[in-house]
């Protein structure tokens, strides 16, 4: 059963559709970092996630200040053979900043897998050479490691699910400009979906119903209660049902 806010039906699946098709190309989740003239490059000798190395073919690593993106590439091998390049902050003069990595603090990776749509936050397994943080012309070299957690699949979990509740990861993600997001109802229940921002306020109350036991889905449009298209970052998806309750991250990109 298939639910659906602000967007018609028909209309909101066909731009998933397209959304997919955008995704399925070339391109990373993440919007190009700004070139400031000064970089630093930093080699991905191996990057692994539960263990096994990236698809090199699809896979995306990102670079970043806090929570600015500084740096990104498709690693065609590993170890790697050309660098991705990091920009640093900059001010030309009589000019505005120039966004970018500030000196002396610390790097942070993460992996997008193809595959499964999933943004991974990376840690540093091992500093092959040079010093994880931002230095104008200081070559690192390290390797990543990154955990997925493993998904339940409900065709296979149908029996222990019958009395229970679940939130399962919505696809696409990172999306936009909507996303799905597939729910379990295990009895009959009050049940409320919302979308939250990283500060904890309500972005969009997805839905607030008395519902049947059953599998339903309902989409996010990126918009919120009051109908303005909310930026690019992370939210949160929250699911409540009797006395269950779960989260999901989510990452809207432009």
């Amino acid at each position: 059963m298939k639910l659906n806010k602000n967007l018609p039906a028909d209309l909101c699946i066909l731009i998933c559709f397209l959304a997919n098709m955008v995704f399925s190309q070339d391109i990373s989740p993440w919007a190009d970092p700004t070139s400031t003239g000064r970089s630093q490059p930093v080699y991905i000798v191996d990057a692994t996630i539960n263990g096994t190395q990236i698809d090199i073919s699809n896979d995306w690593i990102g670079i970043f200040d806090d929570s600015l993106i500084v740096g990104k590439d498709r690693i065609s091998s590993l170890p790697a053979s050309d660098p991705i390049v990091v920009f640093l902050e900059y001010t030309p003069p009589g000019s505005d900043p120039l966004p970018g990595a500030r000196e002396g603090y610390p790097m942070l990776f993460r992996i997008w897998e193809k595959s499964s749509g999933q943004v991974l936050d990376a840690t540093i397994a091992e500093v092959i050479s040079g010093t994880a943080e931002f230095s104008e012309g200081g070559i690192v070299a390290v390797t990543l490691s990154a955990t997925k957690p493993s998904h339940i699949n409900f065709d296979e979990h149908a029996d222990k699910l019958s009395q229970g509740f679940r939130l399962y990861p919505n696809y696409p993600n990172p999306f936009n400009p909507c996303t799905t997001v597939r729910f379990y109802v295990g009895r009959p229940s009050r049940v409320k979906v919302a979308v939250f921002n990283v500060q904890g306020s309500t972005v969009s109350s997805l839905m607030d119903v008395y519902m049947a036991k059953g599998e339903y889905e309902i989409m996010w449009d990126g918009l919120s209660d009051d109908g303005k298209r909310m930026g690019a970052g992370m939210y949160i998806i929250r699911m409540q049902a009797d006395h269950y309750i779960q989260t999901r991250k989510v990452l809207l990109v432009q």
